[in-house]
């Protein structure tokens, strides 16, 4: 979408609503917060903030911190194929049956 204000209009609550209820906003977030990674990795937070302190996940600080939505695709993409089970040993991930 090229501006996301058209998309929007203010209810009578005051409220920004979509303009078309077909529309799915969730689609057009670009950051998360460490507890909705933790969730979306079905990990804890405690792991994010541990990948962020590491440096494999990059992240902001806007009042909280916050991951960019492209960085997050970005770190799965990368570390694929990747055991990062010790952030302080990561190695290639193997599969034992």
């Amino acid at each position: 979408y090229k501006n996301r204000k058209e998309l929007m209009f203010m209810n009578k609550n005051n409220i920004l609503e979509p303009k078309n209820k077909n529309i799915n906003l969730e689609n057009e977030r670009i950051v998360y917060t460490v507890q909705e990674v933790a969730a979306l990795l079905h990990s804890s937070p405690n792991y994010i903030y541990l990948l962020i302190e590491k440096g494999y996940l990059p992240a902001l600080k806007l009042g909280s911190i916050k991951i960019l939505k492209t960085s997050l695709q970005k770190f799965l993409i990368d570390n694929e194929g990747q055991d990062l089970s010790d952030v302080n040993n990561a190695k290639i991930l193997e599969i034992i049956r």
